[in-house]
């Protein structure tokens, strides 16, 4: 029974699990610039320092593992909720994440403004640029991601091409939500 012989399978046997292909856990080998998410899973520095403490080693994470340049500036204080500086995070991480992705950028610059109505948190990247799909039509996650993290603390996203090339994400956080 063919069962049995996969059970008690050999090493001669191409059906053996040692003999299928595995996926690739480092797909930065394969010239894409990417972060592993293994570095990434708690942003730390977050707790310790705060928003642009944490957003300053996305910078620097990026830079020494993707090979691109990537500049934080913005605001200090402002103080905000812990989950809501989790999320605003988390849309920078991604979109960061995206641009590196799918728009191959030499350079990326997150900032974060505090003002008195309203804290934006825009990232940018010189890369190929992107047109968002319409309502419905998209494939991926990374836009409902956005979408559905805004959404949990009360910020609107949006995503446009920038001029003349590469993308520009913008996160903005009313004051009396955060």
């Amino acid at each position: 029974m063919r069962l049995f012989g996969l059970l008690n399978a050999n090493a001669s046997d191409p059906l053996t699990p040692r003999h299928r292909p595995t996926p690739d856990p480092f797909p930065a080998h394969r010239g894409e610039k990417q972060i592993p998410s293994s570095q990434t899973l708690y942003p730390v520095e977050l707790e310790r320092g705060g928003l642009i403490l944490a957003l300053q080693d996305l910078a620097l994470r990026t830079e020494t593992l993707a090979k691109v340049s990537c500049t934080v500036t913005g605001d200090e204080g402002g103080a905000v909720e812990k989950s809501a500086e989790i999320h605003l995070y988390r849309i920078a991480q991604e979109a960061v994440s995206n641009a590196l992705k799918h728009g191959n950028p030499d350079r990326i610059a997150i900032h974060y403004r505090v003002g008195n109505e309203v804290r934006t948190l825009t990232i940018t990247d010189d890369g190929s640029g992107f047109d968002p799909p319409l309502p419905g039509s998209g494939t991926g996650m990374g836009l409902p991601i956005l979408q559905y993290r805004a959404r949990m603390i009360g910020a609107k996203v949006t995503v446009e091409r920038g001029t003349p090339a590469g993308c520009i994400v913008t996160c903005s956080l009313p004051v009396s939500a955060s």
